[in-house]
């Protein structure tokens, strides 16, 4: 999830490089399963993934329809002997707005909650994750309003959201996009701010980008998971299209 410093981590006193957002979105996925409404894809360890990430695993893909929703998970499973670290997040992109005779700036992100959360920025030069914060940033509310001046310093990420989901809405659209978000440290907006994009991502992740200051220990990272030997990890959103 994101970047880090220097694009390399230690990890038992030996340096690996790894590429921003991780490999996993650069590989080729295995087919496991597949129907009308649901499908199953592998990714496994392999030479190429030990070179930069020095664990055994099994990540397993799954997407099912139901209903006006696309159901997600991603099952981590450490097939290795040794305690694994990692990161996983999602990265769905949105269309908006929604309707051709809108803008951007006509839509909000709606939580489900009244929401009281810090925002945390990243570095103008580097793009790596400040010490600082932005204190209530969302300061008990459940509306935050979206254009592109929001995103100037990249992405928007607030942590310690109560919300189980957020939605992206117009007062015009007669429909709104809802994306679940419950139990996720982390959850990251962005779009390409530069291109005044017609595009908004939500971003539910367990896991972050590295800290200026990081000292590049895996096993210390801000917001690294933790997995013992033939245990699994399962991450579950959802997208979901809402009649208003």
């Amino acid at each position: 999830v994101g970047k880090l410093k220097n694009g390399t981590y230690t990890f038992k006193g030996k340096t690996y490089k790894m590429p921003n957002h991780g490999f996993a979105g650069r590989k080729m996925f295995e087919v496991l399963s597949k129907s009308s409404s649901k499908i199953e894809l592998l990714l496994k360890s392999d030479p190429e993934t030990i070179k930069m990430y020095p664990f055994h695993f099994k990540l397993i893909a799954s997407y099912q329809l139901a209903g006006q929703s696309l159901e997600i998970s991603y099952k981590v499973i450490n097939t290795g002997k040794n305690t694994m670290y990692f990161s996983i997040g999602g990265h769905p992109g949105f269309n908006v707005p929604f309707l051709k005779d809108e803008v951007f700036s006509d839509y909000f992100l709606k939580f489900e909650k009244k929401e009281h959360a810090d925002r945390l920025p990243l570095t103008k030069k580097k793009g790596l994750l400040d010490t600082l914060r932005i204190k209530n940033f969302l300061n008990h509310t459940d509306v935050l309003p979206l254009s592109f001046k929001l995103f100037e310093n990249r992405v928007v990420i607030l942590q310690g959201l109560q919300s189980k989901y957020v939605s992206i809405q117009s007062e015009r659209s007669p429909f709104a996009v809802r994306v679940g978000i419950e139990g996720y440290p982390f959850v990251g907006f962005w779009t390409a701010v530069n291109k005044n994009a017609p595009l908004l991502c939500v971003e539910p992740w367990y896991g972050i980008t590295d800290e200026y200051t990081s000292d590049g220990d895996f096993k210390t990272k801000k917001g690294i998971q933790t997995l013992e030997p033939r245990k699994s990890f399962t991450m579950n959103y959802y997208i979901g299209i809402i009649d208003k």
